[in-house]
């Protein structure tokens, strides 16, 4: 009955164990709060070197920035695609810059424009964190992200400046800067419960198995 008994306990907290793993692995975002804090056309910004925008933030919430590329930028072909890499920098509150490389891509053979494909940070001034939630994949240990997006570390404005390129002509149509907050759900957090219950239950009856008087004398005459 002892063994009987270990093996069961032992069989629940492996099954606790891998599905909670599974459980917590598989994460929602759900948005609670979104503004746009700066808005910028085309228009404005046609007798600027360089083109920004800034918003007032909170610290803890997500800053993302919105750039639909210009009417005459022009990509270079590459591997099939198309490209462009668009210099970006985002000022804190407290002056340090974050260097960023927003790469757009376009088919050759589709009709759509530029497309954003990949952001990758050259440098952080601390300013901002980036989620793991946002990573799009690692090459050469070097992270890309999907979005041009950070949480805030600082209170205060930020300021997100796009720089002029190769094949950069003219102003970006349009440049947003919003502020989001954003809540983390997970979609299976009855199988986490069901999962730390396995577990607990689990660890409980192999405890008592091995406290227990009489499995201990059992035990003894079983080795005898």
């Amino acid at each position: 009955m002892r063994r009987e008994l270990l093996v069961l306990g032992t069989v629940l907290l492996f099954i606790g164990v891998v599905a909670t793993s599974i459980a917590v692995g598989i994460q929602e975002e759900n948005v609670i709060f979104s503004e746009r804090l700066g808005h910028k056309i085309a228009y404005d910004l046609k007798n600027m070197t360089s083109w920004s925008v800034y918003g007032n933030f909170s610290e803890g919430r997500r800053l993302r920035v919105v750039i639909q590329p210009g009417r005459d930028w022009i990509a270079e072909p590459a591997a099939g695609y198309n490209y462009l890499n668009l210099p970006v920098t985002i000022r804190d509150p407290n002056g340090k810059d974050t260097q960023l490389r927003v790469e757009f891509t376009q088919d050759p053979y589709a009709e759509h424009n530029l497309q954003p494909s990949s952001v990758e940070v050259i440098s952080n001034g601390g300013g901002l964190t980036f989620e793991k939630s946002n990573e799009l994949e690692t090459i050469n240990e070097t992270i890309y992200y999907e979005e041009l997006a950070g949480i805030t570390n600082y209170r205060g404005v930020y300021n997100v400046t796009v720089g002029r390129a190769i094949g950069v002509f003219g102003p970006p149509e349009i440049l947003d800067i919003y502020s989001l907050e954003v809540e983390t759900v997970y979609p299976y957090w009855f199988v986490i419960v069901a999962g730390v219950t396995s577990m607990v239950a689990g660890v409980f009856l192999l405890i008592w198995v091995w406290k227990n008087p009489k499995n201990k004398k059992k035990l003894k005459t079983d080795a005898r």
